[in-house]
């Protein structure tokens, strides 16, 4: 090889070297401060029911289609106790432009009506599909080829990005996680049950425990909501030092299991 030859092979090489290489932004899952517990309180098989009351049922439908081309673990239920995910309605919110939100205590997905009928169908679909994501785990992305970008009206995807799939196959680990965590704790609560034992826990300030059983269609309630208030999920929100009696009806077993709240 001649020296100019030489010469023009080394430029090409240092040419490659210094052009910026692309890398696929990463999108974040949900942080313990934001939901709690962290990522998700469901899925115990590995699926994420969704039951919608919204007027918006085609999108929801069209929403869950779209994600489960690249992640098939979405699916719509017509059964309330069955679901993970409930999308429902409000009129309006005070922020403005807010579509949609998703609040992981209670595994709820508002849809706001008075922005997405500003919006054409497309745009709701990606709206129901980005609050599915949140309520699996993950978090905002600063990506525009994120379905997790906040701003739907800047996407420059129609479906989710790589680093979305990667981001939810991490999240699924974490559910796994979480739900043999619950479950060594419902083992726990179930022999005390047994031995009519009271548990005793020791709070500083407002906090939130988490009980919750492995199966779906179980309810929950308190005898003294002042002290433990119980939401549908079975997230417990434990307002102020006492005792409750917290009543579980798992498809027809019932099971009580006796706290007291100190200081």
């Amino acid at each position: 090889m001649s020296m100019r030859k030489r010469l023009l092979v080394y430029i090409l090489f240092v040419i490659m070297l210094c052009m910026p290489v692309k890398v696929m932004a990463a999108t974040p899952l949900i942080t313990k401060d934001q939901a709690n517990p962290n990522n998700c309180y469901f899925h115990f098989d590995g699926k994420i029911w969704v039951y919608s009351t919204s007027r918006y049922k085609s999108e929801v439908s069209r929403a869950v289609r779209l994600l489960n081309k690249k992640y098939p673990v979405f699916k719509v239920t017509a059964a309330k106790n069955k679901r993970d995910v409930w999308v429902k309605d409000k009129q309006s919110v005070s922020r403005k432009n807010v579509c949609a939100y998703t609040v992981h205590r209670t595994g709820t997905i508002t849809v706001v009506r008075s922005t997405m009928k500003k919006m054409n169908k497309r745009m709701r679909i990606l709206v129901i599909a980005h609050e599915l994501c949140h309520a699996a785990g993950l978090n905002h992305s600063n990506s525009r080829k994120s379905l997790m970008y906040p701003y739907v009206n800047k996407l420059k995807i129609k479906t989710l990005s790589k680093a979305d799939v990667k981001a939810l196959h991490k999240a699924k680990k974490l559910w796994k996680q979480d739900n043999d965590k619950r479950k060594r704790i419902i083992r726990e609560l179930l022999a005390a049950e047994q031995l009519g034992q009271g548990i005793r826990m020791w709070i500083s300030g407002r906090s939130i425990m988490f009980v919750v059983f492995p199966e779906r269609g179980t309810t929950y309630s308190s005898s003294n909501p002042g002290v433990m208030e119980v939401y549908p999920s079975g997230a417990v929100v434990i307002n102020y030092p006492g005792d409750a009696v917290l009543t579980a009806n798992n498809n027809g077993q019932i099971h009580r299991f006796r706290f007291r709240f100190t200081y």
